[in-house]
């Protein structure tokens, strides 16, 4: 807390600086990414976007005069926080226009770290824009310099998402026993840059293992993830996704000990349910491009409680936001789910990630153009009473 205060300062007198010199473009492009990294750490969001405003602006005024490659990079990590600001306002599309940008000047620059910082929010941002086949390339690209990364957070991101590529879109880039050999091999992923990758690598797993019923499976990723501080994590889209999958995979099993009728079970699960939700409840006030999201689990958490028509009013709520901020793919889920919960969708539909899933069977790289515009969703389940 004490550095980022000591941040706060520090950033806020250098652009006071740079803006009085007003000839030091290096200057003033460090002086607004440090500002505006310091407004997206304090949530200050009304910041961020004046400070972008100038920012962008100060760099289309000057990019016929930047020669250096040290200016570049400047450009480049100025964009990236900016893309950061933009995803977490729920400005997806805006945010991923200037994240590519940052990706087209660290290829130029040959900055290796800069597109690595920036490959897994930005894949995110394309799965929910329904842009998939952008997102596989970002993902073969992240697997190949994934290779030449010494540190394994950028190969761990990589198994990850393709992770969440399957559960969220129904396609399998890369197997899920796959990621299970990698996580077996690496054992315990020591001394790794991001530890949020390693967190969400054993989130996917240990809810993919849900999905299919595999409790066991579960239990063991379930241990591996007591070791995470869950409710500690910073507030950012990537975090406050794992958290929301956390809540999705304990919904699920609280499904499962209703069903099974173990009571303290039930009860163990109601409380873990509940504190998730509160967290999340603060969370996307600020991270607000994960709204549309929480309330679908909000109102999947109505369903399993009261199965009644409230969870449809929070769903219909849920995708007005989705729709402002071109969130397809919660989108699509929302649609699926209404109809998964009303019964007007064949048994087919309803079961086919899980029948697909479990066996790989909707090969990414094996579809056609036309398959690959349509997303396959899950059917969060209800109790059997």
């Amino acid at each position: 807390m004490q550095n980022w205060l000591m941040a706060k300062y520090a950033s806020a007198v250098a652009l006071n600086k740079a803006l009085e010199s007003n000839r030091n473009f290096y200057g003033l492009c460090v002086a607004y990414t440090n500002m505006i990294d310091v407004a997206y750490h304090y949530k200050d969001l009304n910041t961020c976007a004046k400070m972008e405003i100038c920012a962008v602006d100060l760099c289309k005024r000057c990019r016929k005069k930047i020669i250096e490659v040290y200016e570049l990079e400047a450009i480049g990590r100025l964009y990236k926080v900016i893309f950061q600001a933009r995803h977490m306002r729920a400005e997806i599309e805006n945010a991923v226009f200037i994240g590519f940008q940052s990706i087209k000047i660290a290829t130029v620059i040959r900055s290796t770290s800069l597109r690595l910082d920036l490959m897994p929010d930005l894949i995110f941002a394309l799965i929910q824009l329904n842009r998939l086949s952008e997102a596989v390339s970002l993902l073969q690209e992240l697997e190949f310099m994934s290779q030449v990364d010494s540190d394994k957070s950028s190969i761990i991101w990589y198994y990850a998402i393709c992770l969440d590529f399957q559960l969220d879109t129904g396609y399998t880039v890369i197997p899920y026993e796959t990621c299970q050999a990698f996580v077996k091999e690496e054992e315990n992923f020591a001394s790794i840059r991001d530890v949020y990758s390693k967190h969400r690598l054993f989130t996917s797993l240990w809810l993919w293992s849900i999905r299919h019923n595999e409790w066991e499976v579960s239990k063991s990723y379930g241990n591996t993830l007591k070791g995470f501080k869950i409710l500690d994590a910073a507030e950012t889209p990537s975090t406050v996704f794992t958290r929301l999958k956390r809540l999705e995979g304990n919904l699920i099993s609280l499904v499962h000990r209703i069903d099974t009728k173990n009571i303290h079970a039930v009860t163990s699960a109601y409380s873990d349910v509940h504190a998730l939700m509160a967290k999340i409840k603060k969370d996307v006030q600020v991270v607000k491009v994960l709204k549309p999201r929480y309330l679908l689990l909000k109102a999947y958490y109505r369903q399993i409680k009261y199965r009644d028509n409230s969870c449809f009013r929070i769903l219909n709520q849920a995708r007005n936001m989705a729709d402002k901020m071109k969130d397809k793919n919660t989108h699509d889920w929302i649609n699926h789910l209404k109809m998964v919960w009303s019964n007007t969708i064949s048994p087919i539909q309803r079961d086919f990630w899980i029948e697909h899933c479990r066996y790989n069977l909707i090969d990414w790289h094996e579809s056609d153009g036309q398959t690959k515009k349509q997303s396959v969703m899950y059917s969060l389940p209800l109790p059997k009473f």
